[in-house]
């Protein structure tokens, strides 16, 4: 069986005495015996988050086959093992990074499983397979033994049009949030970090992430380091974030050794761990940014080790836009408060950059015969001295950061992957779009009109550019439409060209 293109295996890990962690199932069977202990590690909680009795789920990422894991963990007591403990994990692996919706089917199938067996992975796999195409932007309801989740499949592209998934408020303002471009938009930040620790390192922790800083985050629980990881780079949309980040990371990771080396060269590291296991205070304590909370009733910052200094300052007036009364409607509304925000920063960040790819479009118009109209190059140099030198109302950052800083923002901002990635993305989609500008010049140019106002060289050079664009779009293309205005426009030439022979003849 091969696997689908919602989800790749359900895997079943449990505790060996012997062999200690080991993958005993995967359906289908599609991992090798090196990922099947990858997995197998990262599929139970790591350290002293191991106390917790009961059941907890949580996502990991496997970087190489940037695979997702959504583990739904079970620890029970039993004193028939040795361990005292029964210990065991369903994990849903998949390619597609929608936390939401995979984070509640796993909570649906896993308690299923661990009263019926195996077969309930089984039928899973067959309802999942019988969703259909999975179509970016769709926004559904996903049905899975006897319950449905709604969700909309993020788009790559501008918010899609999104219909409401019944009367529940913060249901809709969830698939809202969903539809929006970028990375894991599905992520409930206020829910995850709380107003408090919104209101005194949110802004902090979204500098060091958009800077390409490394970053380590240890938390108890798995669940809440992973979420908050994930939270993290959700909230550079439409950025996507090009940094290695792990929602949850063990000693046992394969890159353990190569990202400790990284970290005390003091490379320019762009990295995201979260943690549970207290050895990596020692093991990376030359990282520049560490965050340890703890979590007891609430999630609070227990100590931070940070060589970042801000350039951003918290902004009060988004954290008084909060309702107060804890209840999951509020919650929802909050996360759309701080999600607007942080989309209005990012795209204050972004917007100086629009200037690499646009084209003039009034020379376009005045003269549509060109075959590659060019951007404007980017030099670093040159952008950040128009950005000191800019008024308040030039730069839309200014509204958030001082011009100093921001200058520094920048200076910092476009050495990251971050950026170089997202700089070639947007100037490929650019250049992808010239040719239907050009075309669409060439429809709306008014030759005719112009014609009594031109010149015998004038004629013949346009004449000429008209020729070449004859033979350009024969070659990318067969546009019938386009190479018939071009070759109505030679004919309007030819006699405007006979006409002033003829004249200058007479003459």
């Amino acid at each position: 069986m091969n696997s689908s293109q919602w989800i790749k295996t359900f895997c079943i890990v449990s505790f060996d005495e012997d062999f200690g962690q080991k993958l005993e199932w995967q359906y289908p069977e599609i991992f090798n015996e090196e990922q099947q202990q990858a997995i197998a590690f990262l599929a139970f909680p790591d350290s002293n988050s191991m106390d917790k009795i009961g059941d907890s789920s949580y996502v990991f990422r496997m970087k190489e086959e940037n695979y997702y894991g959504f583990v739904y963990f079970r620890q029970q007591k039993d004193t028939g093992n040795k361990r005292g403990y029964n210990q065991r994990s369903v994990i849903l692996i998949t390619q597609n990074p929608f936390i939401s919706l995979f984070r509640n089917i796993i909570n649906i199938i896993a308690p299923a499983y661990f009263e019926e067996g195996r077969n309930i992975l089984n039928s899973s796999w067959e309802e999942i397979e019988s969703w259909g195409n999975l179509n970016p932007g769709e926004t559904r309801e996903f049905s899975i033994l006897g319950s449905s989740v709604a969700y909309s499949i993020p788009s790559e592209s501008e918010l899609s049009s999104l219909q409401a998934c019944g009367s529940n408020l913060s249901m809709n303002l969830d698939v809202v949030n969903q539809g929006y471009p970028g990375q894991l938009q599905d992520i409930n930040i206020y829910q995850i970090f709380g107003s408090q620790n919104i209101k005194k390192y949110i802004w902090r922790l979204w500098e060091i992430v958009v800077l390409g800083e490394p970053l380590l985050i240890l938390t108890n629980y798995p669940e809440t380091c992973s979420l908050m990881v994930l939270g993290l780079v959700s909230l550079l949309s439409p950025l996507k974030y090009e940094g290695n980040f792990h929602p949850y990371f063990t000693i046992f990771d394969s890159e353990f050794r190569d990202i400790q080396q990284m970290i005390e060269s003091q490379s320019q590291s762009a990295v995201i761990l979260g943690v549970t296991n207290p050895f990596f205070l020692k093991a990376l304590n030359t990282c520049k940014n560490i965050f340890e909370f703890e979590e007891n009733g609430e999630i609070v910052l227990k100590s931070r080790i940070s060589k970042h200094k801000s350039l951003i300052h918290p902004i009060n007036q988004i954290v008084s836009e909060f309702l107060q009364n804890e209840s999951a409607e509020t919650s929802a509304i909050n996360n759309s408060i701080i999600r607007r925000h942080f989309r209005e920063l990012n795209q204050a960040l972004l917007d100086p950059f629009s200037q690499y790819f646009s084209l003039n479009l009034q020379k376009l118009r005045e003269s549509p015969y060109i075959e590659s109209p060019t951007f404007k190059d980017f030099r670093d140099f040159e952008f950040l001295r128009e950005i000191g030198s800019s008024d308040s109302t030039a730069v839309p950052l200014f509204r958030f950061i001082s011009k100093q800083n921001a200058v520094k923002f920048y200076e910092k901002f476009i050495k990251t992957s971050t950026f170089n990635h997202w700089f070639a993305e947007q100037r490929q989609k650019a250049n992808a779009s010239v040719h239907i500008l050009v075309q669409n010049a060439i429809h709306n140019f008014d030759l005719e009109r112009i014609l009594p106002t031109l010149d015998r060289e004038q004629c013949l050079l346009i004449y000429s550019k008209i020729e070449s664009r004859i033979k350009y779009e024969e070659t990318i293309e067969n546009n019938e439409a386009v190479i018939k205005k071009l070759k109505d426009q030679l004919e309007l030439l030819a006699r405007a060209l006979l006409k002033l022979d003829q004249e200058y003849v007479f003459i």
